[in-house]
């Protein structure tokens, strides 16, 4: 958060733009970015409202009281980590992003919200200016390989970590797929990974790769330890140190592998439509009169 009060202290400001007429007359920028005092300012007016709604209504979920304190406290160089840390492109999304985490700022609900489209524009500019946006190639190289099925807005920042942990040879996003064409892509790959971080209903994805003759490893949560069963493990969700290690001691034991592959059989037996039908037919009759 900002100052305690600052929210009751001070009014949003907008950001200076050239006027239409001139700006017509050529290609450069017109928005001008907030100086340091004023993004201070704005920065303030961040309120320590527990629950930060900004971040929901926040496509790529970046950390925005975090950097609008750190921007109020005059501390740029943490505040472009902070940003850089979920978005990779501020220097787009400052500028062009209808900023619906400022539709959803708390302090909307009776007054004009927090300026964070402004305040990322400041920080990104800053971080220019000081020569803080470098390259950040990766030391060292991994032999591993890494399918990515499906997209959303959280892409563009995973593309950029990928790059900068130099696996931008052996990680790949393939974008959505389904039937056949995933079905194929599943028979080519020996794990399939399934880190949900809410609840999935049914699992359906996990007995899909386990049926393509993949190990699966899922997140705690909903359907999915059903439908892994005793051909894969579990972690708990949101837990990337459980999941590494997971991972990890798959990659390491084949012999442990092929024990939970060969359990497939039996198990997606269980899932087959007749025996899933039976069973809701057992519930139901076990629920009447």
């Amino acid at each position: 958060m900002g100052k305690i009060t600052g929210f009751l202290e001070f009014q949003r400001l907008q950001e200076a733009s050239e006027d239409t007429a001139s700006r017509k007359k050529h290609y450069h920028e017109f928005v001008h970015r907030l100086n340091d005092d004023e993004a201070k300012t704005q920065g303030a007016r961040c309120m320590d409202c527990g629950i930060p709604f900004c971040m929901t209504g926040c496509p790529v979920n970046n950390i925005i009281p975090d950097f609008n304190d750190l921007v109020y406290q005059q501390d740029w160089k943490r505040a472009i980590e902070t940003l850089h840390s979920t978005n990779n492109f501020p220097e787009f999304t400052g500028r062009v992003c209808p900023a619906p985490c400022e539709e959803a700022c708390t302090l909307r609900i009776n007054n004009d919200p927090v300026g964070i489209k402004s305040i990322e524009h400041a920080i990104i500019d800053k971080a220019w200016e000081e020569n803080w946006v470098t390259p950040r190639p990766a030391k060292t190289r991994t032999g591993k390989r890494v399918a990515i099925v499906g997209s959303g807005p959280e892409r563009a920042a995973m593309e950029g970590l990928v790059s900068r942990l130099g696996l931008g040879e052996t990680v790949t996003f393939l974008g959505p797929k389904r039937d056949l064409e995933l079905a194929s892509l599943l028979t080519q790959h020996k794990i399939i990974i399934v880190p949900s971080r809410y609840d999935e209903p049914f699992g359906v994805v996990a007995l899909e790769g386990i049926a393509c003759g993949c190990v699966a490893v899922g997140s705690v949560g909903g359907g999915l330890p059903e439908a892994i069963g005793p051909c894969g493990w579990t972690f708990p969700n949101g837990d990337v140190d459980a999941l590494a290690r997971a991972l990890e001691d798959q990659l390491r034991a084949p012999e442990v592998r092929r024990r939970l592959t060969a359990s497939a059989p039996a198990h997606l037996a269980r899932f087959q439509p007749a025996v899933v039908a039976e069973a809701y037919l057992a519930l139901f009759r076990s629920q009447l009169p």
